[in-house]
């Protein structure tokens, strides 16, 4: 009999570590897809930073050749320089106004993906 309630209480601890055993391993999955996730919102992040500084000095490059672009019509016009600052300006605000509305597309696509 003394053998018997040994054995039942090994048993119970036995099915207590196994049960706590499981638990673990619940909160280790758990704690990995959290981190998986953080690294994903790392990567999307790291992404965007990257693509941001690349556009910029894309639109630095871009804008040195517009500029020169625009003086060499401005010369075969034969445009003053007071007037050919208000065709600048003109361009600015369209180019602005495209860039705008590109921001606004790409947002609105983004939400719509997730």
């Amino acid at each position: 009999m003394l053998t018997a309630i040994k054995d039942k209480l090994k048993d119970n601890r036995v099915s207590r570590n196994v049960k706590g055993l499981l638990n673990k391993t619940t909160v280790d999955d758990k704690l990995f897809a959290g981190v998986k996730k953080l690294h994903m919102e790392y990567k999307k992040s790291l992404t965007t930073a990257l693509s941001a500084a690349l556009a910029f000095v894309m639109a630095l490059y871009i804008r040195d050749v517009v500029q020169k672009w625009i003086t060499w019509v401005l010369s075969i016009l034969e445009i003053s320089e007071g007037t050919g600052l208000i065709y600048q300006t003109v361009i600015a605000l369209v180019v602005l106004t495209v860039c705008v509305l590109g921001i606004v597309f790409l947002s609105r696509w983004t939400a719509k993906k997730e």
